[in-house]
């Protein structure tokens, strides 16, 4: 395989919202071109987020996995930690069994910031990843150890923000 189609790696990182939304903006382009993208959520629950609703109309194109709780906390319980491993060998299995050309890893680094799973891991299956697979890993506190295994790096920086103007998260926009 050429330099020219190997499959890369996205890291989206940073305080600044839009990281999730990027890479479903990456899955869509997929989509237009007849490929196939998956996202696995590590942090957020089965709650019916504008995401989660909106890929309903193209399942099986373009799916989504939620396998967290949601929020965790600064002490994590032992089923975020079970539940956040679930998620690393489901992405494992997709990544390597799988017809997706586009594995989302949608707020792993939370899941690392928080101890959950192991660094070690995490690029140790970056590294072993099928040539053709593009890997997009999201998430606020992205650890250094990954800059280096990623094509591309994007820290999204917020410069001002709407809820420190005391609006409140609603549909449509946040969730």
């Amino acid at each position: 395989m050429s330099e020219q189609n190997r499959g890369l790696i996205f890291l989206y990182t940073g305080s600044g919202k839009g990281k999730t939304t990027a890479a479903i903006g990456l899955c869509f382009r997929a989509l237009g071109h007849g490929s196939k993208s998956c996202i696995i959520q590590f942090v957020k629950g089965k709650e019916n987020t504008g995401e989660v609703l909106a890929l309903e109309y193209v399942k099986g194109q373009i799916d989504i996995i939620p396998m967290g709780q949601g929020l965790i906390r600064n002490n994590p319980t032992p089923t975020d930690i079970e539940m956040a491993n679930k998620a690393l060998e489901k992405a494992k299995e997709l990544i390597f069994n799988s017809d997706y050309e586009i594995i989302v890893l949608d707020e792993i680094n939370i899941a690392l910031k928080k101890e959950l799973i192991d660094i070690n891991l995490v690029s140790k299956l970056i590294n072993k990843k099928p040539i053709n697979k593009h890997i997009v890993l999201t998430g606020r506190y992205a650890p250094s150890q990954l800059f280096d295994l990623c094509d591309t790096v994007t820290i999204f920086e917020e410069k001002k923000h709407h809820f420190k103007k005391g609006c409140i998260a609603r549909k449509t926009i946040e969730f």
